[in-house]
């Protein structure tokens, strides 16, 4: 329990950032799940426009640091490789 009057207000701003960070996450999740479901499919016009939602949201969340940039990039180059097999 916090004492001082800061930090106080720090744990109702980290409150309110967690549930935004989560948020982003969330989606992120959300966009590479479904872009694997149109993937596996077999649906390429469906799968080519998820991928752009899911590169932006992985992106976002590099860029928020909610994710490791490393993290993000193989998550990228995985869709990418799933994508290229349906291509053909």
């Amino acid at each position: 329990m916090p004492n001082l009057r800061s930090a106080k207000k720090r744990v109702k701003t980290n409150e309110i950032k967690r549930l935004a960070n989560n948020i982003v996450k969330s989606k992120m999740k959300t966009f590479v799940k479904k872009t694997y479901e149109s993937i596996s499919s077999g649906n390429k016009s469906e799968a080519d426009l998820l991928i752009r939602d899911a590169f932006s949201s992985i992106d976002r969340a590099a860029k928020k640091n909610l994710i490791h940039k490393n993290y993000a990039s193989r998550h990228k180059a995985r869709l990418s490789k799933a994508l290229a097999t349906i291509q053909g």
